[in-house]
């Protein structure tokens, strides 16, 4: 591991806090401010600063002591922001070099802070990306259009992530792939959205299906060996009951045939004897069965495996069970009641040569609300020519009307969400204000109040827009933000993933990882729904537990699987540092991780998020043999002996040491290698604590940082965007308001959606 110069440490320090949870703000010009660069900041800085950081070549190009004037320092906007942060956060100067006093310090950060003051008359609204749908966005908005649940999730490919969420135009790219994906899903929900007239058949080859061990596809012909089954999704338009018939056969060996097994799921429906050979494949005649709208999954499993090598005869020494196809038909027995997203298309059924009339009709009313604004009439003549194209081919009025529908969810218009450019910065119009707001709060496309409010020309009205926003997060709907916004913002999407070794943490089970993530989202539902303050998150008299959490977390008088409010039985636990999830998330699969919990609350709570460590310095290796004796502190103490991993860990490992008492399943812990925990902590400005409730208490002492940085959080996920310097102003308002309302959440919510950063947007470049 190499050393790190003071130089080099003073640069870690400015570009620690470089990453800011406010933007960077814009300095206003020395005429607008009382703030002089050369009589109040020159002085310290040259103080503090000046032995490494004004010379020809100072380390990484940082040198604050550089500009001939206020007016050319105030264009520098980053280099301030990073100096303003280390010095607030008392992580510069580095320790080993001469110190402010506090009354220096306090100085120094109010007349930095008056230096950065941004002049928010002149500010500008930003500038969003055309934006595809996310996974998300897209399966919410076909469930809200047409009444049909589609999981995107097994078909499209991963969304990318910028800015801590997968709804960023900036890395929301379509590829050619991704394009026919869309194409398949496209004709998968307009088939379950229209039933059909009279009855259908389905033919499953046996190369579509999916083998277990022991199976295997050739030739398109499943061949199942040894003890083995394979199963297939079988997508069914709409409920009923279906017949279901297999073709069959088998290479024979002993005294029986091949025995077929046919499941629903669990479910075993019937066995066959398969006495035929593959030459000569055989048809069987299966149960009725009842399917569901949607996806429905069948399995065949060979029962009677047989192998008797030494058999003089070749063809009777293996038993193999071969399946060519299975066909399903129906429904049978009858009519079938038509499913809500038919009913919606097809209230009636058209009379003869109306078709295209009541297409037209449907295809309006569904393309408008998939499009966010009125469709045009060009838009709808050419989603009814599709139609028009299926009838002339012979096909049913719902068969061609599902080739419009299928048209409207491969159109740009749907998949994107499109706002009009222009060359000067301009008001939203009131259909892409109710777009911004469905796809903010409910991940979808506005329902008929947005769109009847935004036809009226009312949703410009700030009023109506907060009232809107507030009926939004009470309807059912508002909990999506939970599973969208809540869950990336404290990255629960990666408990998927993360596994604890067995033999460390015998206890812990996927279905109390489950539970974890159910309590964290229960918990945000919760602050949201009840408009509670958002200093909750901090610490909260309230939790959400079942009974296997709560033995988890040693509570008393709690059983059942249900997740339920409880009132906290001692001060161990409160708010989201003492839930699991976030416990487990920032730990290792064999030990608790102080660095990792300590980053994730400069990144989440406090909007702080250290660098990336220098090049050439190593990990901590708990694995050693010298190491197995001591504690995670005292280990990490030595980590932090070199100047290099030192100047991040300062800040890093002091918060995640005030966690210690929980181990890395979340379960509370008074030792550690059969030595007492030690969950004390100081932070780079002298603060110090002791566990996690003291710890707690810290952070509330910066409650305002918290609010400032779920304030950017928010604005980023509502607009789909990073923040930018011209932000800063609505961030900070976003921020005051709430304050001033007791950090209220919905204040918050109020506070984005009323933002000219939302309302508006900018020129195009």
């Amino acid at each position: 591991m190499h050393s790190v110069s003071k130089p080099a440490m003073l640069v870690l320090s400015l570009v620690a806090l470089g990453f800011g949870f406010l933007g960077v703000p814009r300095p206003a010009e020395a005429s607008d401010t009382t703030v002089s660069y050369e009589k109040d900041l020159t002085p310290p800085l040259k103080k503090y600063c000046g032995a490494c950081h004004s010379t020809p070549e100072p380390p990484a190009g940082v040198n604050p002591l550089k500009f001939k004037s206020g007016a050319e320092a105030a264009k520098d906007a980053a280099l301030w922001d990073r100096v303003l942060r280390a010095v607030r956060s008392g992580h510069m100067p580095p320790k080993g070099t001469p110190q402010p006093t506090k009354a220096e310090r306090d100085l120094l950060i109010s007349k930095l802070e008056g230096f950065l003051k941004t002049e928010c008359g002149m500010k500008t609204p930003g500038r969003v990306t055309v934006r595809r749908l996310n996974r998300a966005e897209y399966a919410y908005s076909v469930k809200d259009l047409l009444g049909v649940d589609f999981d995107p999730s097994d078909v499209f490919p991963n969304d990318d992530v910028g800015y801590g969420f997968d709804n960023i135009g900036d890395v929301l790219s379509m590829s050619p792939m991704l394009m026919e994906k869309y194409l398949d899903a496209a004709e998968t929900i307009a088939a379950r959205a229209l039933v059909t007239a009279g009855s259908q058949k389905i033919g499953i080859t046996g190369g579509e299906f999916k083998t277990d061990k022991g199976g295997a596809v050739r030739d398109d012909l499943l061949v199942l060996a040894t003890t083995s089954e394979a199963s297939v999704d079988v997508e069914i338009p709409f409920e009923g009951d279906y017949r279901v018939t297999l073709t069959a056969s088998g290479t024979q060996a002993g005294p029986e045939p091949c025995k077929m097994r046919l499941l629903k799921g669990q479910e075993v429906l019937q066995q066959f004897d398969v006495p035929n050979l593959p030459t000569q494949p055989a048809t069987y005649s299966g149960p009725t069965v009842r399917l569901r709208a949607g996806s429905n999954r069948l399995r065949v499993a060979f029962i009677n495996d047989f192998y008797q090598p030494e058999n003089p005869d070749p063809n009777r020494r293996d038993r193999n069970l071969i399946v060519h196809r299975i066909d399903i038909e129906g429904p049978i027995g009858g009519s079938v009641e038509l499913p809500e997203s038919h009913r919606r298309l097809v209230p009636e059924p058209p009379a003869k040569g109306r078709e295209l009339v009541a297409a037209k009709k449907a295809l309006t009313t569904l393309a408008s609300r998939a499009f966010r604004r009125p469709a045009t009439p060009t838009e709808t003549e050419r989603l009814v020519a599709l139609v028009q194209l299926g009838l002339k081919d012979g096909e049913t009025y719902e068969s061609a009307l599902r080739i419009g529908v299928a048209g409207v969810l491969i159109s740009p218009q749907f998949l994107f969400r499109l706002e009009e450019g222009g060359d000067k910065a301009r008001d939203l119009n009131d259909y892409e204000i109710g777009a911004r707001l469905a796809s903010f709060l409910w991940s979808s496309v506005p329902d008929a109040s947005l769109t009847n409010l935004a036809a009226a020309g009312k949703l410009k009205d700030p009023a109506v827009l907060e009232s809107e926003a507030l009926r939004m997060l009470a309807d059912p709907k508002g909990r999506r933000l939970g599973e969208t916004f809540a869950s990336q913002w404290l990255q629960l999407g990666k408990l998927e993933s993360l596994k604890l070794t067995r033999n460390y943490f015998p206890m812990f089970t996927e279905k109390l990882k489950e539970d974890m993530r159910v309590e964290a989202l229960t918990f945000f539902d919760d602050i949201a729904t009840h408009d509670r303050s958002i200093l909750d998150f901090i610490d909260s008299e309230r939790m959400f537990v079942n009974g296997r959490l709560a033995t988890h977390y040693e509570m008393t008088g709690i059983t059942g699987d249900e997740i339920r409010e409880v009132k906290r039985q001692s001060n161990r636990r409160g708010g989201l540092l003492g839930m699991g999830a976030v416990l487990l998330l920032n730990s290792n699969p064999t030990r608790t991780s102080p660095t990792k919990r300590g980053k994730w609350i400069l990144e989440q709570i406090l909007g702080e998020p250290p660098p990336p460590p220098p090049p050439g310095v190593e990990v901590l290796k708990p694995e050693a043999n010298e190491n197995r004796m001591k504690t995670l502190r005292a280990q990490l103490e030595a980590h932090r002996s070199d100047p290099g991993c030192a100047n991040c860990h300062s800040r890093m490992d002091p918060l995640g040491f005030g966690l210690e008492n929980f181990d890395a399943s979340g379960a509370w812990r008074n030792k550690d290698n059969f030595i007492a925990v030690d969950a004390s902590g100081e932070l780079p400005d002298g603060s110090k604590f002791a566990g996690p409730k003291e710890l707690r208490e810290i952070l509330l002492q910066r409650k305002d940082r918290f609010a400032a940085h779920f304030a950017e959080t928010m604005l980023t996920f509502a607009l789909g965007r990073g923040i930018t310097p011209d932000d800063t102003c609505f961030v900070d308002e976003i921020a005051k308001k709430a304050t001033e309302n007791d950090y209220r959440f919905t204040e918050f919510v109020k506070g984005v959606v009323r933002s000219d950063a939302f309302r508006k947007r900018a020129a195009k470049p």
